[in-house]
């Protein structure tokens, strides 16, 4: 496997192994190496940053959790999870397409 800067794939695009959607790979001030690894998925509908960088690069809007904190249908075979209990469920169907896996304890405004 070849090591690149993770500067060399903003511009490409990737299709997303969940729900399939072909999405650009983008850079944000608030993704660095200091704090995590340098590469996130985007989720524009959740969070400020996420927002704001989603608006410039005019990502698509995908509201995947109802008010009760469960996946909806735009979750796919997702559905009906608690967001929180997802995280597991969609690392275990990534499988081996993952390089890694890591859960961190994000801190939410709703927490």
């Amino acid at each position: 496997m070849k090591t690149i800067k993770g500067s060399k794939l903003v511009g490409k695009k990737y299709i997303s192994p969940i729900n399939k959607i072909k999405a650009p790979v983008i850079s944000g001030h608030h993704v660095t190496t200091d704090a995590g690894t340098g590469l996130v998925h985007m989720a524009p509908l959740f969070g400020e940053d996420d927002y704001l960088i989603g608006k410039e690069h005019e990502l698509e809007m995908i509201m995947h959790v109802d008010g009760k904190g469960n996946f909806n249908k735009e979750a796919g075979k997702f559905n009906g999870l608690f967001y929180a209990d997802a995280n597991k469920a969609i690392g275990e169907e990534l499988g081996d397409k993952l390089l890694s896996i890591k859960f961190i304890k994000h801190s939410y405004p709703h927490d």
